[in-house]
This record gives structure tokens, C-alpha cells and sequence, in this order.
């Protein structure tokens, strides 16, 4: 079975996170596209696509993909009314789906579509492409109508070729019908035609057509980040995203204990509890701790139920080994301080400065960590990076130092992976990931540390 990840806004971040999933949960596959905009892949056995979309940060929806290739004309070479002959196959099997759906409610059939590209291609044909796409749909829905099925089709805004993941939940498309997928897979080599595929000699665009079947939940993630009863804002906070990132790059799972030792206000807890982990929270700041108590009670009243198991304690991160039992954590997930805030770029000097002070922090604490972590766990660690220029990114020199003290650095993405995705300025030139947003200063290099 073929699913595409449809990846957010770092997208070498959103497949490092997909491929520690599959990783962790020992799903077989293989890769079918991987591009800056989706991750196909060929899987073996039926995957719970919710359940897994439900606990990644980094992926938009989860797409079941058809296995047939079909096709339509050359669109820089021909008139969208020349290509009807290639129309028919895209009409039928949209008919077949369509119809499939309506075999399951007698009411009225929500539709709605989105157009991607695997490759690049110019805004232009993709306009183009997404013309002809709507002249189909609504054909369709004319055809359906004749045989009694009606049918509401929600299209994406003028100049946009795909729906919003708030209007697909906001219009309840997934309950109510069917979120339809044209993923366009060429320009690509002719491969031989057999069964399935109809490409030509002419460079024909080759398609892929796909039904969504998970999509994030974006008023979850906003309630968990806004609706806490505490938030720091003025220290920076950690997105739940990259939290449940920063845990999956870690591969925990269910039952495991987790700790963050710098918890602030708990969002990484928070995650990790509702991915079924057991946690210890521990700051050095006392209103921290309070802090992540009371957004954790919020939380467990909100969630969970009573029976989860988590901590948070007063501890001093330099000193956890007298605290925490030694080689008692599975993993240990956590963003440290990452320095002053800027709002304009600092001088050299002073990043070298802020280099320095928080080096001795991190190499007290993974000292510290490396006693009280199971043997061959995962630590997954923020570090400061400074963008000076437009996705130009300052690095700290810690990396030869940590291999010193006893851990490996796991590279997230393979060699072959990154070859299809650079340049991305989210992948570092030591093949670390960087969270960032744009215009910010300070952003977050992600580290995967390995004992």
C-alpha cells in the first residue's frame, strides 16, 4: 500500500520524524517520492493512519495513494480541450471512488480536492493542470447528479491547489465525504507500460490519485499551546510540534519513563504523556516547576485520566545524578536555555561569548545525564544557532567536544534521503536539523544523541 505524508513547514524535520516513526514501529517499506513537499511510501501492511498522524509534529495529512499511474497530455504542448481521450481515465476512477463513498451514506457527498507536485514545476502549467482538474470534478459531479447522487464539491481559493487542513476539518470533509488527492509525479523517464501506467513518449504528466485519511488537528495543537493555564512567552516557548518532533527523533514509546530536565512549562511532558509515556519534569526555577504543575493538572483534566503517571520536582540539572535513579530513564528529551533573545543579529564576538557560557551547562548536565540514562538510550537536545543572513545559520562548536564525553551524534536522515531534499537550510553541513522561523535570530539546532 503507497501513503504520502503530505510535510509542514521544515520538511527535511518532517521526514526525519517519519522515518524514526517507521523506524520505532518496525514498519517495512520502501521509498517511492521523496521531494520538499511529500514522502511516498510503499508500505507492506496496512498502517493506523491516525493514530499515527496523532503523535507527529512535523506532517500535515496522511494520504492512501492508488497504485495506478493515469495521465493527461502535455500541457505546455496541447489545449486542455485536446485531451479528453486522456481525461476519461482520471473521470472513471474518480466516478469508482466517488461512488464507493456513497455506497456508505445516503446523504449529500462532501468533495474536495487538492492538487500536488512531486517535482517542480511552474506555477503557470500547475495553474493550468489545476483548470483542467476542476473542469473534471465538476463534469463529475453533473454525471453523479443524472444518476441521483448529489454531491458538494469545496474547492481551494483562486490561485491555490489545495485546501487548507482547517477547511477540511472545519467542513467536516473526512466525516462527510471525501478529500480527494492528484499528486503529479512527472516530468520522469518512460518506464516500460504494464499494468497500471499510462505514460508516453511526449512526456506525458503522469498522476497519482489519493484519498486522505488523516489529517493533523489543528485546534488540538492550538488549545494545548494557548489554552495552558501558564505561559512564558517572554522566554520563548516550545510549539507542541516540535515537541512531539523532538520525542518521535527520539523513538519513546508507550510506557517508557521520559525526563525533562528543563521542563519550563512542561510542553515536552505534556506530549510525552499524551503519547502514553510515563515523565519526570525537573527545573532550577521554582515558578517553573509550579508552572509546569499546574499546565500538567490542566492537562490531566482536559486529556487524560488520572492514572497517568508524572513528577515534577526542583532539581538542579547539574546535578540530577544525586536526584534520579542511575540507569533509569529510556530517554531523555529536552531544549536547555538557549541564551539572550535578540531581536537584531549579534556581533560575532558576543555569539562566540554565548557559545562558551553555555557549553559549560551542557557539558555539566550530559555528564550528569549520561548516569542516569538506560544503556544505548537517546537523548534529543536543543542547542542555540544564530541566523545572521536569510537562512544562513551561525552553528555552536560543540559536536567533536560531545563525541569526547562518550556520545554519538545519530544522523536523522540517510545519504540517499538527503540528496533528494538539499539544499535545505533546515539541514545543517554536519547533518544536524535546525527549527527555525523566519526573521528569527535565535533558532533551535536539534541534536540526536546516542550513548
Amino acid at each position: 500500500m503507497k501513503y504520502a505524508f503530505i510535510l509542514g513547514r521544515l520538511p527535511a524535520l518532517s521526514i526525519a520524524e517519519i522515518l524514526a516513526v517507521m523506524e520505532k514501529l518496525k514498519i517495512k517499506y520502501s521509498t517511492e517520492i521523496i521531494s520538499q513537499k511529500m514522502l511516498v511510501l510503499d508500505i507492506q501492511e496496512k498502517i493506523d493512519c491516525q493514530e499515527i498522524l496523532r503523535t507527529m509534529g512535523g506532517t500535515i495529512k496522511i494520504i492512501l495513494v492508488s497504485n495506478i499511474k493515469y495521465q493527461v497530455l502535455n500541457i505546455k504542448k496541447s489545449k486542455l480541450k485536446e485531451s479528453q481521450t486522456e481525461e476519461r481515465d482520471i473521470l472513471s476512477a474518480l466516478r469508482d471512488k466517488i461512488k464507493t463513498e456513497t455506497k456508505q451514506s445516503n446523504k449529500k457527498l462532501l468533495i474536495g480536492y487538492n492538487i500536488y507536485s512531486a517535482d517542480k514545476i511552474e506555477q503557470k502549467e500547475l495553474n493550468q493542470f489545476s483548470k483542467l482538474i476542476k473542469k473534471n470534478i465538476i463534469a463529475l459531479k453533473k454525471e453523479l447528479k443524472k444518476e441521483e447522487i448529489n454531491c458538494r464539491i469545496v474547492m481551494p481559493k483562486n490561485y491555490e491547489t489545495e485546501l487548507s487542513s482547517a477547511s477540511i476539518v472545519n467542513n467536516k470533509i473526512l466525516e462527510k465525504g471525501i478529500d480527494l488527492n492528484f499528486i503529479i509525479t512527472s516530468p520522469c523517464p518512460l518506464p516500460e507500460i504494464n499494468s497500471g501506467q499510462a505514460l508516453d513518449k511526449e512526456g506525458n504528466i503522469g498522476i497519482m490519485l489519493g484519498k486522505t485519511v488523516a489529517i493533523q488537528d489543528i485546534e488540538s495543537y492550538s488549545r494545548r499551546d494557548y489554552e495552558r493555564p501558564q505561559r512564558e512567552a517572554k522566554i520563548g516557548m516550545m510549539p507542541p510540534k516540535l515537541a512531539q518532533i523532538m520525542l518521535n527523533l527520539a523513538q519513546v514509546e508507550k510506557d517508557q519513563l521520559i525526563m525533562d530536565p528543563f521542563c519550563g512549562t512542561g510542553v515536552i511532558l505534556q506530549e510525552a504523556l499524551l503519547m502514553g509515556c510515563r515523565v519526570i519534569g525537573s527545573d532550577a526555577n521554582e515558578k517553573q516547576v509550579q508552572n509546569t504543575k499546574n499546565n500538567l493538572k490542566w492537562l490531566e483534566e482536559n486529556y487524560l485520566s488520572p492514572k497517568m503517571f508524572y513528577q515534577v520536582s526542583k532539581i538542579d540539572a547539574m546535578h540530577l545524578a544525586k536526584k534520579i535513579k542511575s540507569s533509569s530513564l529510556d530517554a531523555i528529551v529536552t531544549e536547555t536555555t538557549l541564551g539572550p533573545i535578540y531581536t537584531q543579529a549579534p556581533a560575532p564576538k558576543e555569539i562566540r561569548n554565548n557559545f562558551k557560557k553555555l557549553e559549560k551547562i551542557y557539558l555539566k548536565f550530559l555528564a550528569q545525564a549520561k548516569k542516569i540514562l538506560k544503556p544505548d538510550a537517546q537523548l534529543v537536545i536543543t542547542i542555540p544557532c544564530y541566523q545572521i543572513k536569510k537562512s544562513k545559520f551561525i552553528l555552536m562548536p560543540i559536536v567533536d567536544i560531545l563525541k569526547k564525553t562518550g556520545y554519538s551524534i545519530k544522523e536523522p536522515l540517510p545519504e540517499d534521503i538527503l540528496g533528494k531534499i538539499s539544499p535545505t537550510p533546515e539541514i545543517t553541513s554536519r547533518n544536524t536539523l535546525i527549527y527555525s522561523r523566519p526573521n528569527q535570530i535565535v533558532g533551535r539546532e536539534i541534536l540526536v544523541l546516542k550513548l
